[in-house]
């Protein structure tokens, strides 16, 4: 159904050098319209064995990476009055409930992209969070990335859940 072209890094979000690297280089090509960001990963352990630097790295992945990202591509979109941010979260925190270190690092999440989304709405860039759960459909992931990408949408500042959860 989508037939664009895209391309596709992987870089270390918390290292803000790389990031700056790998924005430069998107942007000698072309001005980076939309920022579908899916920075993060899980820690398997409950809130009494997690250790101090297993919970920071998690922190610093899901939201610290998340701000590298909007710092690096925002105030671009900002000059241009142009652009979407989309911000890929898990669900940990409303289908599961009793996963305290992922719940945590995937709320922060939603609550730096209502923040984030007020206060880039001024500029014309729309930053939402996609709430997603597993068994994970790609297609609606898309769908869903699509149309909130859509400035014809005006949806910004928002959680948005496609697994049926209230959030």
């Amino acid at each position: 159904v989508y037939k664009r072209q895209n391309q596709y890094f992987a870089v270390d979000v918390k290292k803000e050098q790389d990031l700056d690297t790998v924005i430069r280089e998107i942007e000698q090509e072309s001005a980076i319209d939309a920022l579908f960001n899916v920075a993060g990963y899980e820690v398997n352990k409950d809130f009494e064995t997690v250790s101090y630097d297993e919970w920071n790295d998690l922190l610093n992945t899901i939201l610290g990476g998340s701000a590298n990202l909007c710092r690096s591509v925002a105030p671009k979109m900002a000059k241009r009055r142009n652009g979407s941010i989309i911000l890929l979260s898990a669900d940990y925190s409303k289908e599961f409930g009793d996963d305290v270190v992922n719940a945590v690092a995937a709320s922060t999440l939603h609550g730096f992209g209502k923040s984030f989304g007020v206060e880039m709405a001024s500029d014309n860039v729309l930053v939402n969070v996609l709430f997603a759960n597993t068994p994970f459909d790609l297609n609606k992931v898309v769908e869903t990335a699509y149309y909130l990408a859509d400035k014809n949408t005006y949806a910004t500042a928002q959680v948005v859940s496609i697994s049926g959860i209230n959030v």
